[in-house]
C-alpha cells in the first residue's frame, strides 16, 4: 500500500512539474573594450534583483544557460572599468543575446603615507614568522629563504645541488658569502670540493622550522668570515602541535611523502618528536635525473627546570641524482638537442649528511642567559660535472668528479646580560666558538 501511494505522489509531480515550470531562455554575449576593441576576460555580468550571474571566458564571451522570460537589467562591471547595465527583454523560446563595450576608468585610491625610521647602518635584518611560513609553504629549506626581501635563489645541474643564493643582488654562488645555521650548528662547509663555504640546506625537513632570521650586510662578527653577504639562521621546533601524515604526486614522476609524529610522553616538562621526508622526481628533461632523498630528523626537549632546558637533536639525510648539465644555445639554435635535452647526460652525483647536537640553555631572572652546545656532523658529497664537454677529450669527454668526505665537531657558547650603561639600558654578549673539520677533498679526471 506504502508504495502505492510513493508512486501516485511521484506521478502526481511528474504531471504537475511541467505544466508549473517557469519558462526560460539562454542568455549568451560578448564583453569588448571600448577603446581597443579587445575581449575582456574576467568581466561579471550580473541579473538584478536575481542570483543568476556569468563571468566572462579568456575571448569575452559568457553564457546564463536558463535565464526566465521577461524583461531584465543586466549589470556588467569589471576592475578599471566604469559599470555599465542594460535592459534586456528575454522571450520564451527564442535565444537572447548581448554585446557590450566597458569604457575604461581609472580606479582612484585614498593617500597613502608610509613612515619609517633612518638606517643608522646599511644593515638589515628580519624574522620570518611562523605564520608567513605556514601561509608560503615551502618544498625546501631553501625556497624558504626566498621569504626575504632582496634573496633570491637558482637551480642548476639537478635537484640534488645546492642552490645558488644572491643576496641584495650579491652572488654569493652555493653559500661562499652567505653564514647559513640551523639551530646554530654551521650549515657552510669550509674548503669544500666544490667551492668555499658550501652549503646545502637539502639534509633537514622545511615542515620542522619555526623561525628563519635573514640578516644582510657583514656587519655581525658573531656569524664569522662567511658572512660577507649577510647570514641565514634558521630554528626548528621544540615540539610539534599536532601529528601530520602528506601523501603527494604529481607529473614527471613526482612524489612525496612526509610524517610528523609527537611522541606522547608522561612527563609535561619533556617533548619529543620525529619527522621524515621522501622525494623523487625525474624532473622535464629527456633524460630522467632520478632524484631521490630521504631525511629523518628526531629532538628532544627537556626543562630541567624552571630556568635551564636541554636539547638533544639528531638527523640524516642521503639523496643521489642524474642531471644534464649545462646546454650551448647554439645547439638548440641548430637543432641539435631541444631545450630539454643535453650534450653530456651523464652529470649527477650523491650526498648524504647526518648531525647530532646538544644545546643546554639557563637563564637567570631574565638578567643574563648562557647557552652551550656541541656538535658532531658527517658529511659526504660526490659530484660529476662538464662544462667544456669534449673540448679537451673528444672521445671520453671532460667529466671531472669533485668528492668531499668529513666530519666536523664543534663547541659554541654565549654569555649575555644587561646591565646600566650611564642613563640607557645595554646588553653585552660574549661568547666564542671552536670548530674543526676533518676532510678528504678530490678533483678527479673521470
Amino acid at each position: 500500500m506504502r508504495i502505492m501511494v510513493y508512486l501516485s505522489i511521484l506521478a502526481t509531480l511528474l504531471v504537475v512539474y511541467p505544466i508549473t515550470a517557469q519558462p526560460a531562455a539562454q542568455l549568451s554575449g560578448k564583453i569588448t573594450d571600448a577603446v581597443s576593441g579587445e575581449p575582456l576576460p574576467g568581466a561579471n555580468i550580473r541579473l538584478v534583483d536575481t542570483l543568476l550571474g556569468a563571468v566572462t571566458d579568456l575571448e569575452g564571451q559568457f553564457v546564463l544557460p536558463a535565464v526566465p522570460v521577461g524583461t531584465h537589467q543586466v549589470e556588467i562591471s569589471m576592475i578599471g572599468y566604469a559599470a555599465h547595465t542594460e535592459t534586456l527583454q528575454v522571450v520564451s523560446g527564442e535565444q537572447a543575446r548581448l554585446t557590450a563595450a566597458l569604457t575604461p576608468s581609472p580606479v582612484h585610491m585614498g593617500e597613502m603615507l608610509i613612515q619609517a625610521d633612518r638606517a643608522f647602518s646599511a644593515a638589515s635584518s628580519r624574522a620570518v614568522r611562523q605564520f608567513d611560513l605556514q601561509t608560503r609553504p615551502s618544498r625546501t629549506a631553501h625556497q624558504m629563504l626566498q621569504l626575504a626581501p632582496g634573496l633570491i635563489i637558482a637551480q642548476h645541474a639537478g635537484g640534488g645541488k645546492a642552490e645558488q643564493i644572491f643576496l641584495r643582488g650579491f652572488d654569493a654562488d652555493h653559500g661562499t658569502d652567505v653564514a647559513i645555521s640551523v639551530d646554530g650548528v654551521p650549515v657552510n662547509m669550509v674548503s669544500h670540493g666544490h667551492g668555499q663555504g658550501y652549503a646545502d640546506l637539502h639534509f633537514f625537513i622545511p615542515e620542522v622550522v619555526e623561525q628563519l632570521d635573514v640578516k644582510k650586510g657583514p656587519y655581525f662578527a658573531e656569524f664569522g668570515n662567511l658572512a660577507t653577504a649577510g647570514a641565514i639562521a634558521y630554528r626548528t621546533r621544540d615540539h610539534l602541535d599536532g601529528n601530520t601524515i602528506h601523501l603527494e604526486g604529481g607529473g614527471f614522476n613526482t612524489a612525496e611523502y612526509t610524517m610528523l609524529y609527537q611522541i606522547p610522553l608522561a612527563d609535561t616538562r619533556q617533548s619529543a618528536y620525529f619527522a621524515g621526508k621522501y622525494y623523487q622526481t625525474d624532473g622535464p628533461v629527456k633524460r630522467p635525473q632520478g632524484l631521490q632523498r630521504l631525511n629523518l630528523f628526531g629532538k628532544y626537549h627537556n626543562h630541567l627546570s624552571d630556568r635551564s632546558t636541554l636539547t638533544l637533536t639528531t638527523s640524516g639525510f642521503s639523496s643521489a641524482w642524474d642531471a644534464s648539465g649545462q646546454i650551448p644555445q647554439r645547439a638548440v639554435e641548430q637543432g641539435l638537442i631541444d631545450r630539454w635535452g643535453a650534450i653530456d647526460d651523464l652529470e649527477g652525483g650523491t650526498t648524504g649528511r647526518q648531525d647530532f647536537h646538544v644545546n643546554f640553555h639557563v637563564e637567570e631572572a631574565g638578567t643574563s642567559t648562557f647557552d652551550l652546545q656541541a656538535y658532531l656532523v658527517s658529511y659526504q658529497f660526490k659530484l660529476f660535472s662538464n662544462f667544456t664537454f669534449f673540448l679537451d677529450d673528444p672521445e671520453r669527454g671532460d667529466t671531472i668528479e669533485q668528492t668531499d668526505d668529513r666530519q666536523v665537531t664543534g663547541i659554541n657558547s654565549r654569555y649575555s646580560f644587561f646591565h646600566n650603561w650611564g642613563s640607557y639600558l645595554a646588553r653585552t654578549s660574549i661568547g666564542g666558538g671552536l670548530r674543526a673539520d676533518n676532510a678528504a677533498v678530490g678533483l678527479w679526471k673521470s
